[in-house]
């Protein structure tokens, strides 16, 4: 994530889409090890970040078989 992140050009635009919560594949990186949630309490309060958390969330029916593998 971090990486990623500090390649961003000045004038880019970057969307993160995920559930910081829930979608992790590898124990390592759950908990203090998520980039997605350190990117979020970093950037947090500043100008040029904003985040949208949803109440509900819809998966479609390839979403659910996915869950399979």
């Amino acid at each position: 994530m971090k990486l990623s992140l500090q390649r961003i050009g000045e004038d880019s635009i970057c969307i993160i889409d995920g559930d910081l919560k829930t979608q992790v594949d590898d124990i390592n990186f759950s908990g203090l090890n998520n980039g997605m949630r350190r990117a979020s309490e970093v950037l947090r309060n500043n100008d040029i970040y904003g985040e949208v958390e949803l109440k509900q969330i819809h998966r479609s029916k390839i979403a659910e078989l996915a869950e399979q593998m």
